[in-house]
């Protein structure tokens, strides 16, 4: 299933490098090689603000988010914010970052080779 995705990805980032670069004039490799590079960067730091809890409204929002006091007062908050509280680990965003990755990592192999 995960290989079907990763495949699904880079073929549409690929068509969309390619349709791009030639409204542009580009070569075809360097279209799909930055392609894949766009889509991966965009994965990347999608997973890295979900991951990191940069991706949440406010303090308030965070809080009824992890902690389940909806009415809860702000010096409360942040007080079990500041005492070291942190959510679970979100084993979705690791992998959203690691998929960017690869995502790059192959947009630059195609450069290479086809740019």
């Amino acid at each position: 299933m995960v290989g079907l995705v990763l495949v699904g990805g880079a073929a549409v980032a690929i068509l969309a490098g390619l349709l791009i670069g030639m409204t542009m004039g580009a070569p075809r490799g360097s279209a799909a090689g930055y392609g894949l590079i766009i889509l991966g960067v965009v994965l990347a730091l999608g997973g890295g603000l979900v991951g990191g809890n940069y991706a949440i409204g406010g303090v308030g929002q965070g809080a009824a988010r992890y902690t389940g006091k909806f009415d809860a007062g702000i010096d409360e908050v942040v007080d079990e914010f500041s005492t070291g509280f942190r959510p679970e680990a979100d084993n979705a965003a690791m992998w959203q970052v690691i998929i960017g990755i690869a995502y790059v990592l192959l947009g630059v192999g195609v450069l290479l080779l086809l740019g």
